[in-house]
């Protein structure tokens, strides 16, 4: 359950740059520059990130979704 959690979150990390929706303007540019380096290091695998890299892509994640469903 928690792979597909962390891989569901590596695609909205994904999906926030490839759209530039209103998910990516809630994040600042060093939390974009941040989440942009982390799903580089991961190359699609969770495994590839420390656990702390993992929470903090979560919790990034989440900010950027949260912002897309009030859009």
């Amino acid at each position: 359950m928690q792979r597909h959690a962390i891989g569901r979150d590596l695609l909205v990390a994904q999906q926030v740059y490839v759209r530039g929706s209103a998910a990516s303007r809630e994040l600042t540019t060093a939390e974009r520059t941040r989440l942009l380096d982390l799903v580089k290091k991961s190359r699609g695998r969770a495994s590839n990130l420390s656990e702390r890299e993992r929470r903090h892509v979560r919790e990034l994640a989440g900010k950027a979704l949260s912002a897309a469903r009030k859009a």
